[in-house]
């Protein structure tokens, strides 16, 4: 297929990467073709720089799994990546000298072993919770790329592949703002994160009021964390099964009762694109109201005296504490529970407890 052939293909694909499957393999082959490049690669990395999306096309099948599998936390684009704009172009034979790209692990074991000796990104986004590139590589290296970076074709290629890719950040923003407008008027609210934990967009003021209250997740490194490691481990076991397409529910104790509860499910297209991402809705901490005693007398033919150790009991008081606070012997509760359980059929007081409940 001729060079021109593969140019128009990639602007056409380029054109539609906002959809639900954008065709990157058409765009990587043709911005290939431009740059001399042996193989070329869409990345996205989270906020902790883990890879959250790996496009590739061309080289050996090897280096695609090595990369995916282990040399993405070393790539050596990262590091100029991080202070570089969106829309501009990187050249590792620009950014390191060749002398310290022989001591580099990245360089050394994975470019020398995929025989690779240049790299050419092209930064699509740079924010706080996402870093993006197309990246070419080369097995030889030309230090004048420079004139072909700013040929007509590439300008034209790239330009296309921005605008498109703005577009889909656009539709995303927009379609979020709308469910976090949705969920806040029922006091909730909604968060959009990767796989493992990471925001995938800055978080709307009823996420940001929700991370200070008792027992809500908390950002940390980079990603959104629970204190307690039990729940921690429960909270990234549901996200796994959330990203696979398997709707979650979650509860984080936040004390006293209470506690936030979290539905979990993998996020529509409007709000990802074709990654993997995990559309978390958070009902806030709603302490079980006291059960009243009275509604407690008339419901199971009870005194009041009975219906207030009833009361204390599913409140989670014990016998004593309940015959401390009421200044009656411990005996004199001991046998109102007893009473309690011949008039509601109950032979444990558990039972009883979780009949009562089950009016709140």
């Amino acid at each position: 297929m001729q060079v021109g052939t593969v140019v128009r293909r990639a602007l056409d694909a380029a054109q539609h990467l906002d959809g639900a499957t954008p065709p990157w393999a058409e765009v990587l082959e043709g911005l290939g073709e431009l740059l001399g490049g042996d193989s070329a690669a869409y990345l996205a990395f989270d906020s902790t720089l883990g890879l959250q999306a790996f496009e590739f096309r061309g080289g050996d099948v090897a280096a695609r799994r090595d990369y995916a599998e282990h040399y993405h936390a070393h790539d050596i684009m990262k590091p100029p990546a991080r202070g570089a704009a969106a829309g501009v172009w990187l050249d590792s034979a620009q950014c390191y000298p060749s002398a310290s790209l022989e001591r580099n692990v990245f360089y050394a074991d994975f470019m020398c072993k995929h025989r690779l000796r240049q790299i050419l990104a092209f930064m699509t986004e740079t924010s706080a919770t996402r870093l993006s590139a197309i990246s070419v590589q080369r097995s030889r290296v030309d230090g004048c790329m420079d004139e072909v970076l700013r040929s007509a074709p590439v300008r034209a290629l790239t330009q296309t592949v921005a605008q498109a890719l703005a577009r889909q950040r656009a539709c995303a923003s927009q379609a979020i703002a709308a469910v976090e407008a949705a969920l806040a008027s029922f006091g909730e609210a909604v968060l959009l994160v990767t796989p493992s934990g990471a925001p995938a967009h800055s978080p709307g003021p009823a996420a940001l009021a929700w991370f200070g209250r008792p027992g809500a997740l908390v950002p940390r490194a980079g990603r959104l964390q629970h204190r307690d490691p039990a729940v921690q481990a429960n909270w990234l076991a549901a996200l796994r099964q959330a990203a696979a397409g398997h709707t979650q529910t979650l509860a984080l104790p936040a004390g006293h009762g209470a506690a936030h509860r979290l539905a979990l499910a993998a996020a529509p297209a409007p709000l990802c694109g074709s990654e993997a991402l995990v559309l978390v809705r958070i009902a806030p901490d709603r302490q079980r109201k006291p059960l009243q005693t009275e509604v407690l007398r008339l419901a199971f033919g009870l005194t009041a005296a009975e219906a207030g150790v009833l009361a204390s009991l599913a409140d989670g008081l014990t016998p004593a504490e309940h015959a401390a606070r009421q200044g009656v012997a411990i005996s004199t509760v001991r046998t109102q529970i007893a009473v309690l359980m011949a008039k509601m059929g109950c032979s444990r007081q558990v039972d009883l407890v979780r009949k009562a409940c089950a009016l709140a």
